[in-house]
């Protein structure tokens, strides 16, 4: 990205997370929100103005970047770029507009061309602008139609009685010395001879078709919008929107709710979302339910199994064709007890939320006035494949610990040192007939944080370290083949991996916080006592000083008691009972049926409103 001429005013670049969230941001201000980097460039600067900056970036980058969100570029946004800027001269409608002041900002050719305190420089800028800038830069399509009105108009020469030529042909005339040594415009005929030789050949030769036209149509708004009008002509389903193919806890929501939607009865479809290029896709459970085009979405109901900030991201990336005229859940999952303060307009794309635990809907309540409903996440172990400890390089005759987590997932909030803390209070370093075992994936191998940690496992030789992605199934057979799971997160918005070692029949080891408290309490394994602990700025994304965010420390000491009370319970019939206690809870066929009625309820209310 090219440096943008900026200024230090953050609180304006911030105006859009303060949205009333029954007001939908708009998806220029999405974008806005989710390019940090721009933001960051813009603030970074010594001089101009931050929102002018922006405005910039997006007309000669951003659109291009984004063509749905510029397909939803209003006619109100559009007339702001070209509205005269107050205290400079305006005529006919036309003067310094925002996108002009921009470019001299932008461009130091501009300035050493036109002086704009000289009223020859500043008209023969505005000539500049119109007759030769838009169209080299691409803007043309952009005016709005006050604007464009404002060119059509006449330019009225004094005592005058015959037709005026236009704003248009006067700032192109200005561009050509030959034209104005031939036509005087202060005659009838060189203002006749203007109009004459601008329909004939100027409009053609300069390639100003764009600017006496009608706008383009994807300026007009143009949007298949998927209207309540025809919410009656739609079946009862849901379009399920997320990670598909990812191989990442929050890809694994999505396959669980189409699981859910299979078992119920609920007619589903999927788009597929692209999680980024460092992250393996190749977990095809749902192919054959996905699309990645928004056209083939046959149902009102939209279920976003995304984080908050990802269904901004699908926002201004897809644009309203998704979003209106549709009833818009997001599922989202979020693992603090507070939602971060700039991050507000999030909720503002969605008309409910889905809430996994009591933990993140007593958050999402606190958070926003958008109506939230618990429903539980499905978990399944119904894929797991078979694995002997050899094939996977671990110890045959060791009690082994497990832990799963993505290094992808910020390790301040996954806390492995303190699960390796707790393993070796809990059992001296001569205890070999105990081991852990690690399992992560997402590593990256310029980071300093991921050295110091395999570092750390090397110290231990009872400490295995297993860094790779393995499909889906294995994942599973991991986790059968080790003898019990510990997790001491700070937080966690569900817990998933307790939750599918618990169904296969493991004692789990966790800190009693967060989404987890659900269905891991003292009956059903080994809750860890904790302290509450400030979330550092830096520690997690998108937390800043002002949000008060906080989290869990664990207990080591108790951790490390906890472990030794797992070890002995590993294989007892209390654990081997742990399947039938909790799987209810997670049982794809129940959720499906509690989403089915629901779903129902909102597909019958969009009908009503479309009669």
């Amino acid at each position: 990205m090219q440096s943008i001429p900026s200024g230090q005013n953050r609180q304006e670049l911030r105006q859009v997370s303060s949205v009333d969230s029954t007001t939908r941001i708009s998806p220029i201000d999405a974008v806005r929100l989710l390019r940090r980097d721009v933001v960051a460039a813009i603030s970074a600067g010594s001089d101009g103005d931050d929102e002018q900056a922006f405005l910039l970036w997006w007309l000669l980058s951003g659109r291009r970047e984004y063509p749905a969100a510029a397909m939803a570029m209003t006619e109100a946004q559009r007339q702001r770029c070209f509205e005269p800027l107050p205290d400079w001269p305006v005529k006919g409608g036309l003067g310094l507009n925002r996108l002009l002041r921009a470019l001299f900002a932008y461009r130091p050719d501009l300035p050493l061309a036109f002086d704009l305190s000289s009223p020859v420089g500043y008209w023969d800028a505005l000539a500049w602008f119109y007759v030769v800038g838009l169209r080299e830069l691409g803007l043309e399509t952009l005016l709005d139609s006050k604007t464009r009105a404002a060119l059509a108009g006449p330019v009225v020469f004094e005592a005058a009685v015959d037709e005026q030529p236009s704003w248009l042909m006067v700032l192109l005339w200005r561009r050509q010395p030959a034209l104005q040594q031939a036509l005087d415009l202060n005659t009838p005929t060189g203002r006749a001879g203007l109009r004459s030789w601008f329909s004939r050949l100027g409009i053609e030769q300069f390639g100003l078709q764009a600017l006496v036209s009608e706008p383009a149509p994807e300026l007009v708004n143009r949007r298949r919008i998927a209207g309540q009008g025809n919410s009656k002509e739609r079946t009862f389903g849901v379009n399920l929107i997320g990670f598909a193919f990812g191989e990442l806890g929050i890809g694994e929501d999505l396959r669980m709710a189409a699981l859910a939607c299979e078992e119920a009865g609920v007619p589903f479809r999927v788009l597929n979302i692209d999680p980024g290029k460092h992250l393996r896709q190749a977990d095809r459970l749902v192919g054959s339910h996905c699309t990645d085009d928004v056209a083939d979405l046959p149902y009102s109901i939209n279920l976003f199994c995304l984080t908050g900030f990802d269904t901004l991201r699908v926002y201004a990336e897809k644009g309203l064709d998704l979003f209106e005229g549709r009833h818009n859940i997001g599922w989202w999952p979020w693992e603090l007890p507070v939602w971060p303060q700039r991050w507000k307009a999030a909720f503002t794309v969605v008309d409910e939320v889905w809430a996994a635990t009591r933990f993140t809907q007593k958050m999402f309540r606190e958070a926003c006035d958008k109506p939230v409903t618990l429903m539980s996440l499905p978990v399944s172990v119904a894929r797991l494949k078979k694995v002997t400890r050899q094939s996977l390089g671990l110890p045959t005759r060791r009690f082994l610990f497990l832990y799963v987590f993505d290094f992808n997932s910020y390790l301040a909030r996954k806390n492995p040192h303190a699960v390796i803390e707790a393993f070796q209070k809990a059992f001296p370093a001569e205890d070999g007939s105990v081991g852990l075992v690690l399992k992560t994936m997402n590593s990256r191998a310029d980071s300093e944080a991921w050295h110091q940690f395999v570092a750390v496992c090397a110290a231990d030789p009872r400490i295995l370290l297993l860094d790779r992605t393995l499909d889906r199934e294995v994942v599973l057979g991991l986790v059968d083949a080790c003898d019990a799971y510990v997790s001491l997160h700070r937080s966690e918005g569900f817990g998933r991996t307790l939750a599918e070692a618990m169904l296969l029949g493991k004692p789990v080891v966790g800190t009693d916080f967060s989404g987890n408290t659900d269905f891991l309490t003292s009956e059903t394994g080994y809750p860890v006592k904790w302290t509450k602990r400030t979330v550092a700025v830096g520690e997690y994304p998108f937390i800043e000083a002002e949000d008060g965010a906080w989290w869990a420390e664990p207990d080591l000491a108790h951790a490390a008691s906890q472990l030794r009370e797992a070890y002995g319970a590993a294989g007892s019939p209390w654990a081997l009972q742990l399947p039938q206690q909790i799987g209810e809870q997670f049982s794809a066929k129940a959720i499906g049926l509690r989403m089915h009625a629901l779903l129902r309820r909102r597909f019958n209310s969009l009908k009503a409103v479309a009669r």
